[in-house]
């Protein structure tokens, strides 16, 4: 893959890929025990390698076969690379979910000694906090 991929992208961009370069009828990729992306049918005779990243298991892919000896080691070293872009597309989505409520949170919160566009001191209140931007 050479273009920039939305982390909701990378899944369905992986079982396309491996798809076409096994032309395998069936992949796809299952993560935290849920089928996130898949293309093809699925036939019986399936074979499954463990998605990781450092350390951790992200979940498995799927791919009907059979495989032969080349094709499963070519998996093998291409499971790490999806487990490691899978990892990058799960981060990337929750900073960007991190900086839509932080960017939410800001609108309503104006820095200490600024004064709002009416000239009073602005005042922010969060659910546990209340502070006042007026100088003392």
């Amino acid at each position: 893959m050479t273009e920039i991929v939305e982390p909701d992208q990378v899944a369905p961009a992986i079982v396309d890929a491996v798809g076409r370069a096994l032309n395998a009828p069936y992949v796809a990729i299952h993560l935290d025990g849920e089928l996130t992306a898949s293309i093809g049918t699925s036939t019986a005779e399936l074979e499954s390698v463990d998605l990781t990243y450092q350390g951790s298991q992200l979940g498995r892919l799927e791919i009907a076969g059979p495989l032969d000896r080349l094709d499963r080691r070519l998996i093998a070293d291409l499971a790490d690379h999806c487990g490691a872009a899978l990892s990058a597309a799960r981060e990337s989505a929750r900073t960007r979910r991190l900086a839509a409520d932080l960017q939410r949170a800001g609108r309503s919160w104006s820095p200490p000694g600024r004064r709002s566009a009416a000239g009073s001191a602005a005042t922010c209140t969060t659910p546990s906090v209340r502070h006042s931007a007026a100088r003392r």
